[in-house]
């Protein structure tokens, strides 16, 4: 084919309907590329940090719905979403806004909480540091 690697592996988006994330290490990266793509994502929320990763980014983007707390709510979700096309068309077709709208993609928020974040770090050590 002429078309480039890259270009190929974006298009194949546009033949997915829903992407399922892995576990028990979650896909962070590829759940944000799917979704920017407008393909969403069922995730599952895991012990673990990296196990929970998808699911933070399902949640920050509004998409509380597609995260499950059990192997049994992964397939019910993602089975009830397949069964709604119209729904599921109409979120394809407005995801990237979507995304793109949340506190997944609110540089400003972000940088206030880390700021907020290094303050709160900076007073404790502070407060340990003088006594």
């Amino acid at each position: 084919s002429d078309i480039p690697e890259g270009k190929r592996r974006i298009q194949t988006y546009d033949r997915i309907d829903i992407a399922l994330d892995t576990f028990p290490y979650a896909g962070a990266t590829t759940t944000c590329e799917a979704m920017w793509m407008g393909v969403p994502t069922i995730a599952l929320y895991g012990d673990t940090y990296v196990a929970r990763m998808s699911a933070t980014v399902l949640e920050r983007a509004g998409l509380c719905g597609w995260v499950a707390d059990s192997p049994q709510t992964y397939a019910r979700i993602a089975a009830r979403m397949a069964s709604e096309i119209d729904g599921l068309a109409q979120l394809r077709a407005g995801l990237r806004e979507q995304v793109a709208a949340s506190p997944l993609c609110d540089a400003a928020l972000l940088t206030r909480s880390i700021e907020a974040a290094y303050r709160q770090m900076w007073r404790q050590w502070c407060e340990t540091t003088n006594k």
